[in-house]
C-alpha cells in the first residue's frame, strides 16, 4: 500500500525521495548561511580586493558597458530576449553594485564613492548612447520588451534582491564561483 501522507500512492518510494529532498532543502539554506560565516581570511581578503578593483572606472569598463548598452538597445528594438540576455553577459555592472553595497555595509566611503561614480558614470553613458540610438532612422513601434522595462513591479525587486544574494554567495564561496556568470546575468537583468 502507498503512503498517502507523503503523496506516494504506489508505495514505490518516490514519495519518500521527494519528502527527503524537501527536508534537505532548508538544510541546504542553513549550510549556505553557515558557509558564509566560515569564509577563510584569505578568501575574504581576495574578495574584498576583487570588489575594490572591479569598482574602479577604467576605459575597459566603459567600453564594455557601452557595447552592452548598445546591444541591449538593439535587443529592445528588435524585441529579442536572447539578445538582451547576451547584452547582460557583456555588462560589467555586478562588481560596482557589490562595491556600493559593501561600501554602505562597512562604512567605507572611499569604496562607496568609487562604485557610485562607476554606476552613475555608466548610467550617463547609457543615456547618451541610447539617445543617439534613438536618433537613428528606425520607424518601429515600441516593442513589448521595451515597454515592459518601463513598468517594474515588486516581484522584479524581489528577483533582483535574490539574484544579488546569489551573486554574493557565488563570489564568496569558491565552490560556487563557476556559477558566477549565470548569477551575473540574473543580477544584470534585474
Amino acid at each position: 500500500m502507498g503512503d498517502p501522507v507523503r503523496g506516494d500512492p504506489s508505495g514505490s518510494g518516490a514519495g519518500a525521495a521527494r519528502a527527503s529532498r524537501l527536508e534537505s532543502w532548508p538544510q541546504g539554506w542553513v549550510r549556505a548561511m553557515v558557509g558564509l560565516a566560515s569564509v577563510t581570511d584569505e578568501r575574504r581578503e581576495k574578495v574584498l580586493q576583487e570588489i575594490h578593483e572591479g569598482s574602479q572606472t577604467t576605459v575597459t569598463y566603459y567600453v564594455l558597458l557601452g557595447l552592452s548598452e548598445l546591444i541591449a538597445g538593439f535587443a529592445l528594438i528588435i524585441n529579442s530576449d536572447a539578445t538582451l540576455i547576451g547584452a547582460n553577459v557583456v555588462a560589467p555592472l555586478m562588481t560596482p553594485i557589490f562595491g556600493v553595497s559593501l561600501g554602505l555595509m562597512r562604512g567605507d566611503l572611499r569604496l562607496l564613492r568609487t562604485a557610485l561614480v562607476a554606476e552613475f558614470g555608466g548610467a550617463l553613458l547609457g543615456v547618451g548612447l541610447c539617445f543617439l540610438l534613438g536618433l537613428l532612422p528606425f520607424t518601429l513601434e515600441p516593442s513589448e520588451a521595451l515597454l515592459s522595462q518601463t513598468h517594474p513591479t515588486l516581484i522584479d525587486l524581489m528577483v533582483a534582491a535574490l539574484a544579488g544574494f546569489a551573486g554574493v554567495l557565488a563570489m564568496i564561496d569558491e565552490r560556487v564561483s563557476p556559477a558566477l556568470p549565470g548569477v551575473a546575468i540574473a543580477t544584470a537583468l534585474n
